[in-house]
């Protein structure tokens, strides 16, 4: 990556971690409001696991054909 260009990639990336913190955030309130703590935390364990596994595949995809 070129320095000029540092500072926009590390805006993007940032920029796009503090939109989905937001939104998170709203999203878990309004699950709250609409059901109950345990519900929220299994909803987010839940989440964060099919990110996980997602980005687990994703990388397989990528890691597999980059070697052939």
């Amino acid at each position: 990556m070129p320095p000029e260009f540092l500072g926009r990639v590390f805006g993007s990336l940032y920029g796009a971690i503090g939109v989905a913190a937001a939104l998170s955030y709203l999203g878990g309130a309004l699950l709250l409001d609409l059901t109950t703590a345990p519900v929220v935390f299994i909803a987010a364990g839940a989440g964060g696991l099919i990110a996980t596994l997602a980005t687990a595949w994703s990388l397989h995809r990528v890691l597999s054909t980059a070697g052939t």
